[in-house]
C-alpha cells in the first residue's frame, strides 16, 4: 500500500491546543489574520467560505462563513484524502481517526460527546466553541466550530434535513 500522509502527533497536539485557546472575533473580516497566524495558504475565496492549503495539499482546510459575515467553522484535514474503495484505505482512515482521537483526548481531556456510526465524531465542547475530530469516507479532519453552529447542525440532522 502506498504511504499516506497525515498530521504528526506533535501537529495534532499543536492544532487542538491552538483551537482550544483560539480567541478571535469569528468575523469574516478577520479571516486573513487567522490564516496568517496559522501559516496556511488561501486557495480560493467564496462569499460563504475560504478554501485552504493547511499543509496536506489542496483543499486540506476550509472556513465556513454565514451570509451575515460570521465564521461558523474552521476545518483542517488530519489526513490526506484516501480512497475508500479498498480495505487498506478504510482501515488506514480508521487507524488515523483512532490515533488523532487518542492524542486529542490526552491533550484536551475526556470528550464531552462521542458519536459513533458510519462517519464517527468525537467532540470537546467548551463555553463558546467545540473541537471535533471526525472521519468521513475519505479523510479525517479536525475542526473548531461555534456551539451555535453545531447546535443548529445537530438539530437539522435530527430532523432529517
Amino acid at each position: 500500500m502506498a504511504e499516506h500522509r497525515r498530521l504528526s502527533d506533535r501537529e495534532v497536539v499543536e492544532l487542538v491546543t491552538r483551537f482550544r485557546d483560539l480567541a478571535w472575533s469569528w468575523n469574516a473580516a478577520d479571516v486573513d489574520q487567522l490564516v496568517h497566524d496559522f501559516g496556511w495558504t488561501v486557495e480560493a475565496r467564496r462569499r460563504r467560505g475560504v478554501r485552504l492549503d493547511t499543509g496536506l495539499g489542496m483543499a486540506s482546510g476550509d472556513i465556513n462563513i454565514t451570509s451575515d459575515g460570521q465564521v461558523e467553522r474552521v476545518s483542517v484535514a488530519a489526513s490526506e484524502y484516501v480512497s475508500n474503495e479498498t480495505i487498506e484505505g478504510r482501515s488506514w482512515l480508521q487507524d488515523v481517526f483512532a490515533d488523532v482521537t487518542a492524542i486529542a483526548t490526552k491533550t484536551l481531556g475526556e470528550p464531552t460527546d462521542r458519536r459513533p456510526g458510519e462517519y464517527p465524531e468525537v467532540r470537546w465542547r467548551g463555553q463558546q466553541t467545540t473541537i471535533v475530530v471526525m472521519r468521513s469516507s475519505t479523510l479525517v479532519k479536525i475542526f473548531v466550530a461555534t456551539n451555535e453552529y453545531l447546535d443548529e447542525h445537530d438539530w437539522a440532522v435530527s430532523q432529517g434535513l
